[in-house]
């Protein structure tokens, strides 16, 4: 009888699944200093159009600063960047490094005090996200925390969560928390909870050089912020966090009961967790079903004709 798998002596199944499924999965951005020389993108905000003629001009003077400050942190980078690349020793490197986080607090210091000023939420998280994105450290702590204490109320906070979920670090963690913390709308603390599961795990996929790099950014907070997501007390952590999703904010937002299962699918995809079931008919349209062979050694043969 002709089926689409072939199975030979009992071994692992489910690990050798694990490898062929993983492939399917989107991996996270390499964190590093290429990556970030290129995080600042030109200057996009769109104005309002029923806000624009009220605006006043020290509204626009204020956007200007932040623009202009956003301008030159763009420069630098790419200056930096060129310098990091033509290095030729480790020492050099950390160097160039070490003068990237002097610029940024500097800058950075420049721009939280615009913030307080400025009466445009939306301006603010736009440009907030923009530095986020492109510091580490210190700096983009202190961006966090000013996008937490002003605007952690702000519907557009959410899609600003969504924007820094996809850098894991512990600045971005504890920005989650701040924002539940703060914020008095369940359907804000539904979204902070969920993205800092989704960090979570995302971080747990990190390469081993990945989170060398930001352990070093990150020198103060990395040691507590990767205990909570490792091994197997880590996995309980995000676990609970979904829990809280599904139990106290999924009927604010049904789209949160489909992210909760979305990242519980992706945490089954690991080494050493039983693969996901697999039901289907083979060539003889009978039907079968992956858990049927554990102990097995299985082969999936994925193909096609056009």
């Amino acid at each position: 009888m002709n089926r689409s798998l072939t199975y030979q002596k009992p071994r692992n199944a489910e690990s050798f699944i694990l490898i062929l499924l993983m492939l399917a999965l989107t991996v996270p951005p390499p964190f590093s200093f290429a990556a970030d020389s290129i995080a600042l993108q030109e200057d996009s905000t769109e104005l309002d159009p029923q806000s624009t003629d009220e605006e006043s001009d020290e509204d626009e003077s204020i956007k200007d600063k932040l623009r202009d400050i956003r301008r030159e942190l763009r420069k630098e980078i790419s200056s930096l960047a060129k310098e990091y690349y033509a290095a030729d020793s480790d020492e050099a490197k950390k160097a160039i490094v070490d003068k990237r986080r002097e610029i940024e607090l500097s800058l950075i210091n420049k721009v939280i005090p615009l913030y307080h000023q400025n009466d445009d939420p939306k301006a603010n998280l736009q440009s907030m996200r923009e530095f986020a994105r492109a510091t580490k450290g210190l700096a983009q702590q202190k961006i966090l925390e000013v996008a937490a204490k002003l605007h952690s109320d702000h519907l557009r906070i959410e899609s600003f969560m969504r924007y820094v979920a996809g850098t894991p670090s512990p600045s971005v963690d504890q920005f989650f928390k701040d924002v539940v913390a703060n914020t008095s709308k369940d359907t804000i603390k539904g979204y902070a909870t969920l993205y800092q599961a989704e960090l979570g795990n995302a971080f747990r996929e990190l390469s081993e050089e990945q989170k060398e790099i930001m352990a070093n950014s990150f020198k103060d907070t990395y040691a507590g912020f990767a205990k909570q997501y490792s091994g197997k007390d880590g996995e309980a952590h995000i676990e609970k966090l979904l829990t809280i999703c599904e139990e106290e904010y999924a009927t604010t937002q049904n789209s949160i009961l489909e992210s909760v299962a979305r990242i519980k699918t992706q945490m089954q995809l690991a080494i050493g967790k039983v693969a996901p079931d697999i039901i289907g008919e083979d060539l003889d349209d009978v039907s079968f079903k992956l858990s049927d062979y554990r102990g097995k050694v299985v082969v999936l043969d994925f193909w096609g004709d056009w």
